[in-house]
């Protein structure tokens, strides 16, 4: 697309199909990182007691979550 090339270009590469590939990759694992983190707190989450942790891990949780959704629409536009 015009667009490709044109970031493509401001990034000083001519080819813009290897630098959407590598976008596409480096998305795609933040994507896997995000998720493996989320799904450890929300592990964690079963076993912590302290009502003070609890949150703290929660709003942890709920930003992870926010930021899937963001690369997830990083990557739909890509």
């Amino acid at each position: 697309s015009a667009s490709a090339a044109l970031l493509a270009r401001r990034e000083g590469r001519e080819d813009t199909l290897r630098l959407l590939r590598g976008q596409n990759r480096s998305l795609l694992h933040k994507i896997d990182m995000d998720g493996k983190m989320k799904k450890m707190a929300e592990l964690q989450l079963s076993v912590i007691k302290e009502q003070k942790n609890r949150r703290a891990v929660e709003n942890q949780i709920q930003q992870w979550e926010q930021n899937l959704e963001k690369l997830n629409l990083d990557l739909f536009r890509t």
